[in-house]
């Protein structure tokens, strides 16, 4: 196979593949992000009391259904790529983090209980950062959230997540859902690349300003 110069002068010194890095604000398979998203969010508006939950209605990505219809974990490793555990573990405990993942939580009945009422169904229409859940209470009241693109995916990052300790917990709920790129995030690289003692490999990226 003959090389493709072309293609790769295409882009060079004006697209840098550094600007398109985000990060996981979750400890999770990355296509429950939006889910958890949305739960984070219902819960947070809408007051939501667990208990009161008839029933759950995910709409979400075939991707997601793929690799993460995956209902009663039973240890740690499951629960990293269940999307049932997760919207559970997130309508009960209100956060997402660390704890919500280990075995423990789990093993917690309530949220083993609360699965059971979660169904799920992949939507060609959704895109992989995308979903729509709607919860249903008892006493008849339905609440729905759309999120068109999960935080930490290339089209929503919140950089709050890294400097605020509140939103480090929920993992960027409800008002929290704005984009914002943190102001001189380029001179960031530069003091790492310092920090590693190798003079002038960020130099050229250091100049580079986060848009």
């Amino acid at each position: 196979m003959r090389p493709t110069w072309r293609r790769w002068r295409t882009g060079w010194a004006s697209d840098f593949e550094l600007l398109r890095n985000t990060y996981k604000p979750y400890p999770c398979g990355i296509v429950i992000h939006p889910i958890i998203d949305a739960c984070l969010d219902l819960r947070q508006r809408h007051a939501i009391d667990a208990g009161q939950v008839a029933a759950v209605d995910i709409r979400t990505s075939p991707g997601a259904m793929a690799l993460c219809d995956r209902r009663n974990p039973q240890n740690e490793l499951q629960a990293h790529v269940s999307l049932y555990h997760w919207t559970a573990a997130v309508l009960i405990r209100g956060t997402a983090g660390i704890a919500e993942l280990q075995d423990p939580t789990v093993r917690d009945p309530a949220i083993i209980a609360l699965q059971d009422k979660v169904q799920a169904a992949g939507d060609s229409g959704i895109a992989a950062d995308a979903a729509e859940v709607t919860v249903t209470l008892r006493d008849g009241s339905r609440h729905t959230c759309r999120i068109e693109h999960g935080i930490g995916s290339g089209e929503q990052s919140d950089d709050r997540c890294a400097t605020d300790p509140e939103v480090r917990r929920t993992g960027g709920a409800g008002d929290r859902h704005r984009a914002r790129r943190r102001p001189g995030g380029a001179k960031l690289v530069g003091s790492i690349d310092r920090r590693h003692r190798r003079p002038g490999a960020g130099r050229r990226i250091a100049r580079i300003p986060f848009v």
